[in-house]
């Protein structure tokens, strides 16, 4: 006797690319290629919600359903194939067969700044090496792969702050207010590096006053947020870390106090840079001929390192006065 028709596979079922044939395969040959009805076959395929298309075999056994155009991002689909199949040796399928499948949910693409890694607490910000540091008035850019209505991304964005703690004293975060709003034409061109149009997949997220300083703050997406293609929220929270300057301070020399130096420039390093226009509140007592101070690493962000230049004399004890007017 003839084995029965039966159905080996058929997909794509739960969590999909959102892209590709919806199809059913047989466990042998239903129809032979150069004989195969080429019409009708979508009858045997409906969807909800409705999702148009052609349907084909594409081999003796299999049966595919292309969506034209594919199924939109962020939905759930319950595919149903009705069934009454005949193979070659006459065998019925019957059977009708529902499944589910959903697309890409939104999500979070990238974000500037970019995110760093979490502090490890036994690192000591007093030594100066706090890596990557950002203003305090600092605006977070967080690009989603859909859009977004400012409304959905003002009630999933979130930001909390933490000290950056010396070694083992990790402490809770604590809440930041934060506006949310669509980022200026100015800021989308430079986010992108040329002239777009409004996507509405990008928000702009800052602290209502100043972020808190010397903290590590990590912006959140949380779960539920929905992009405007489809109902589907984002079901995997999102999060980004930065960190805010500390005070000011000189965290290293080439002329320490108990190590005189000789007639070479003396240079400081800033924990924060400072512009150039700060350099001139710095001074040296008594002033040496010919003085010049610059920071050499300003590449228009501010520089860490004031070098000093002058005519020193030798024997001569010299003081540099950073006065806490210098903002940094």
């Amino acid at each position: 006797p003839a084995r029965p028709l039966d159905i080996l596979d058929y997909g794509p079922s739960g969590r999909t690319e959102g892209s590709g044939e919806i199809h059913v395969r047989f466990n042998k040959p239903v129809v032979a290629l150069e004989l195969a009805e080429k019409t009708g076959l979508e009858k045997l395929f409906t969807f909800d919600p409705p999702l148009p298309g052609t349907a084909y075999w594409k081999t003796p056994d299999l049966l595919v359903y292309a969506p034209e155009p594919g199924p939109q991002p962020c939905h759930s689909y319950t595919a149903k194939f009705a069934g009454g199949i005949v193979d070659l040796d006459g065998q019925r399928f019957d059977r009708p067969l529902t499944w589910t499948f959903e697309t890409p949910r939104p999500t979070v693409t990238r974000s500037q700044p970019a995110s760093l890694p979490v502090r490890d607490d036994s690192e000591d910000p007093a030594d100066g090496g706090e890596g990557e540091v950002q203003r305090r008035d600092t605006v977070v850019f967080i690009e989603f792969d859909h859009p977004v209505s400012l409304k959905e991304a003002q009630a999933h964005i979130t930001a909390l702050a933490r000290p950056i703690s010396a070694a083992g004293h990790k402490l809770p975060g604590k809440p930041v207010a934060v506006r949310v709003r669509k980022p200026t034409k100015k800021e989308r061109h430079e986010f992108h590096g040329y002239d777009i149009e409004d996507r509405r997949d990008l928000v702009a997220v800052q602290a209502r006053s100043l972020w808190p300083g010397a903290q590590e703050i990590v912006v959140s997406v949380k779960p539920g947020l929905r992009s405007e293609t489809g109902p589907l929220p984002l079901d995997t929270p999102w999060s980004m870390v930065f960190r805010t300057y500390s005070a000011q301070a000189i965290v290293a020399s080439n002329c320490p106090v108990d190590d005189p130096c000789g007639l070479e420039p003396i240079t400081l390093r800033l924990r924060n840079p400072i512009e150039e226009s700060q350099l001139r509140k710095i001074t040296v007592t008594p002033k040496p001929k010919f003085l010049r101070l610059s920071n050499y690493d300003n590449w228009g962000d501010g520089g860490h390192e004031v070098v000093i230049e002058g005519q020193f004399v030798p024997e001569t004890t010299y003081a540099i006065h950073v006065p806490a007017s210098v903002r940094d």
